[in-house]
């Protein structure tokens, strides 16, 4: 269905600089913004997340976190060559979504959010931002900046939480979502307010977790990207189409309980369970399959995955590249090179 706005609106979308599964989200939403709708707008805001500690890297040695791949390796590369050196079809960072879309998709960067300059010249003065989703993004919205934006009248602010609300509240939904042994994986959409995923839940989306052919807790949120994005751009559909608010809805019942990033021990427990907290090597598959085209641009598929296993080797000693050498034998002439 075509959507259209009169006057022309702004959708802000707040997603960490580098994350995988909010830059899918990205790609999707501007695609579809670019190509369903009139007067409708993305504003994507790249937002700066905390630095690692001690304690996440202690957990990277584990293997719960992926190494910062897109932001050290995949997007510089990607920028490097230019929006007409990457095949089409392929996930793109911001600045080059920015540069597809002109005048339907912008991106700037956010230091932190609630910075009161920030707030008054992006936020409240800003009239065309009518509705912002927070994806992955980890810096809290604060009373002034929820203030500054749902003042706006009919304006909607809202977060997609990575676990079913109200039962798992915090960090790391996935994770406990599988050690607590829960059958479906569910992706929520709230109302951001100023209690933690507290809001009124305006929609979600379920997938069934196959146990007998268990698949890495890390990449979730990312293989949920596409029915998030169908949420989000349902939203867009009762905001401009029917007019109409949302209705808060609830999914779950039980004990509300908030969690936080998991402990060396917990992450243990998982592991003693059989469950898969992440794998370098499916990892890389999705990044190549997502990020490059072998048969579009041979030479830009090898060269993005030389600089992506020697990223990884730094943070898995034991990853080989044995299993994408059969890659390079396939290449038996010039002609399978396209520019």
């Amino acid at each position: 269905m075509y959507l259209k706005s009169k006057p022309p609106v702004e959708i802000g979308l707040f997603i960490p600089c580098a994350e995988d599964s909010s830059n899918r989200v990205a790609n999707i939403l501007a695609e579809r913004i670019a190509n369903e709708t009139k007067n409708i707008n993305l504003r994507i805001f790249t937002v700066k997340q905390k630095k690692c500690t001690n304690k996440i890297d202690e957990l990277r040695k584990k293997q719960f976190l992926h190494s910062d791949i897109l932001e050290d390796v995949v997007f510089p590369f990607q920028n490097s060559k230019g929006l007409s050196s990457n095949p089409d079809g392929v996930l793109l960072c911001p600045k080059l979504l920015e540069e597809k879309y002109p005048d339907r998709v912008y991106v700037e960067y956010v230091e932190d959010i609630n910075d009161a300059d920030f707030i008054n010249k992006r936020i409240i003065k800003n009239i065309n931002l009518r509705m912002a989703f927070s994806v992955r993004n980890l810096q809290i919205f604060h009373d002034a900046f929820i203030k500054a934006f749902t003042q706006k009248g009919d304006a909607s602010l809202m977060n997609a939480h990575p676990a079913a609300l109200p039962n798992i509240r915090g960090l790391e939904g996935p994770f406990w979502t599988r050690i607590n042994n829960i059958d479906e994986y569910t992706t929520t959409l709230h109302i951001i307010i100023r209690e933690i995923d507290a809001g009124d839940i305006v929609d979600y989306a379920t997938s069934y977790i196959n146990k007998t052919k268990e698949q890495p807790i890390a990449h979730y949120t990312r293989d949920a990207a596409p029915e998030l994005s169908n949420m989000i751009f349902k939203q867009l559909h009762l905001q401009f189409v029917k007019k109409g608010a949302h209705n808060g809805i609830n999914i779950q019942k039980g004990e509300v309980k908030y969690y936080t990033v998991p402990t060396i021990k917990e992450i243990d427990k998982a592991l003693s369970m059989g469950l898969i907290i992440t794998d370098s090597q499916k990892q890389i598959s999705w990044l190549m399959e997502n990020y490059s085209n072998r048969k579009k641009n041979l030479k830009h598929y090898m060269e993005l995955l030389e600089l992506i296993l020697n990223h990884y080797r730094k943070f898995d000693a034991s990853l080989s590249n044995s299993e994408y050498k059969l890659d390079k034998t396939k290449i038996k002439s010039k002609k399978h090179l396209v520019a």
